[in-house]
């Protein structure tokens, strides 16, 4: 994640119905990772983490995944903070998910073909 210079929102159907994701860009295009959104993710977060990208979903939206092969899947929770003038997100584990939420990741998984990490 260090490497992200931008976002992009990305957007697919699935047989499970609709899923959202942003996708973590250097600063030459290239993927590095992927921020899934999951029942348990807080909504209004995820906007203003659009919003601070500078983003607008509709407007910036891939659809199907690109090419890409994540080396690991582990659920987290972000928090904001401001550090030494800098905008920080820092990654924890999640305090709880729920059954559903934890059905879709490891079907998130499942489809980029890699084992999510930590979850029973």
């Amino acid at each position: 994640m260090l490497l992200t210079q931008s976002l992009g929102a990305a957007s697919a159907i699935t047989e499970d119905g609709p899923r959202e994701w942003l996708e973590c860009l250097d600063d030459q295009g290239q993927l590095h990772a992927r921020l899934h959104l999951l029942p348990d993710t807080d909504y209004l977060a995820w906007d203003a983490l659009l919003q601070m990208a500078d983003m607008k979903a509709p407007t910036m939206q891939l659809h199907g995944y690109r090419n890409f092969q994540p080396g690991e899947a582990r659920l987290v929770s972000f928090r904001h903070r401001e550090l030494a003038g800098l905008s920080v997100l820092e990654a924890a584990q999640p305090q709880a998910i729920s059954n559903l939420g934890r059905q879709i990741a490891k079907r998130i998984t499942q489809a980029e073909a890699i084992v999510l990490q930590g979850v029973a």
